[in-house]
């Protein structure tokens, strides 16, 4: 059986290359996508162009019968295919794949079923409309996230850990779910793995153990060669890649860290990807993919996409959720999409700088090359005690009776 992968051409704004040649794991998403199609059994062919209209009347002209055509922009999961093709109900006729993506955002909030359509098709021998074979992916685990009281209306924020997943990236923030998906992916495995054995509660008591919890580490954990980790760091459900310094009390869980990444000490990262040369200072990265060689600096980083070789320096942040809104929109060249996520901060291009103290609110786009800097330097402080807000290049005192 064989599989057309066709190339999406368009650069993933603010980016300037298509959503294909972004990294994610150890190798593109295009790279992936074609390992995965290959361990299937599949052979892949490469088509630099496809017109779904065209090919519902003409199925025999260029796609071989019985065959999987697909867009080289797309995140799966290892055992998709495999569940795709199983729920084919006539091999003779065309389909198109949907999903149900509601478990896909990590701090998820939805609850009635969210089909989202695929450019994932199955040709037959018979020219005709595609029918849809809609896909709803088991959960592994579910996660009760708990919210401080002044986000109360949002009564149900969980995790999902899944399996079986697979995302088109359209846009940025789909980035950003994939990512999270990927993360996730490796601690589902490690959650399978201990209920099938029946010793979770016995892990739990004995990782108490120093000598027990170096040894957890290492079979919890994907380690690469050369890595310096101090003892005091706290590992879960992680990739590590080569020659990664992790420095004291650092804790990580269901991350990916590649190589000659530097996580400094008493930095937390949870379900984010660090690319290739990144450099964390004093950070809390939360479900965030940042590229490579960047540097961040920030306190906090969340639910955010950095791109390669950008900086963000202390006291700036993004702000990520809205009270006024149930979805963040997106706003990208001007222009606002919706995103269908409760909580997104922002996306940062390539080759970026971001100044000191900038606040940006939710959903923006940062272009690539693109350099913001405060002109706010401090010169003079305040000769006496007191409460004081900086304005236009000085220190204004807050009236007592005002506090």
């Amino acid at each position: 059986m064989k599989a057309y992968l066709v190339k999406e051409q368009r650069s993933l704004l603010p980016f300037e290359k298509p959503a294909s040649e972004m990294l994610l794991g150890l190798s593109s998403v295009r790279q992936q996508l074609i390992d995965q199609l290959e361990n299937s059994g599949l052979q892949v062919v490469m088509l630099d162009f496809f017109d779904i209209d065209f090919f519902k009347k003409n199925i025999n002209i260029e796609i071989e019968p019985f065959s999987m055509v697909l867009f080289d922009n797309l995140v799966l999961s290892s055992a998709f295919i495999e569940h795709f093709l199983a729920l084919i109900p006539n091999i003779n006729n065309n389909y198109q794949c949907c999903i149900d993506v509601r478990h896909f955002a990590l701090f998820n909030t939805a609850h009635v079923s969210s089909m989202r359509p695929l450019p994932l098709y199955y040709f037959g021998k018979t020219p005709g409309e595609l029918d849809v074979i809609q896909v709803s992916p088991p959960i592994v685990r579910k996660i009760k996230h708990g919210l401080p009281v002044r986000m109360a209306k949002l009564d149900d924020v969980s995790i999902y850990f899944l399996d079986i997943y697979a995302i088109d990236i359209i846009y940025w923030f789909d980035l950003l779910t994939a990512s999270s998906l990927f993360c996730r992916k490796q601690t589902t495995a490690l959650m399978k793995r201990a209920d099938s054995l029946g010793f979770t509660r016995i892990l739990n008591y004995l990782i108490n153990f120093g000598w027990v919890r170096q040894l957890f580490t290492r079979r919890s954990n994907k380690i690469g060669n050369n890595c310096r980790i101090h003892p005091s760091a706290v590992i879960e459900g992680c990739i590590i890649g080569d020659n990664v310094d992790i420095g004291p009390f650092v804790c990580l869980r269901a991350s990916i860290i590649l190589d000659n990444a530097v996580i400094r000490e008493h930095c937390i990262i949870n379900f984010s990807y660090i690319g290739k040369g990144a450099y964390i200072m004093g950070a809390n990265v939360f479900n965030s993919y940042v590229g490579a060689e960047v540097s961040i600096v920030t306190p906090m980083l969340y639910n955010c996409v950095m791109g390669d070789r950008s900086f963000v320096s202390g006291g700036s942040g993004f702000a990520d959720f809205s009270m006024m809104s149930s979805q963040i929109m997106a706003n990208i060249q001007g222009i606002d999409v919706p995103s269908g996520l409760s909580f997104l901060g922002s996306c940062v291009g390539e080759d970026s700088f971001i100044g000191a103290n900038l606040i940006f609110i939710p959903g923006r786009t940062i272009p690539s090359h693109t350099s913001l800097m405060t002109n706010d330097l401090v010169k003079h402080v305040p000769t006496e005690g007191g409460a004081y807000v900086f304005s236009s290049g000085q220190f204004i005192k807050i009236p007592s009776y005002f506090l």
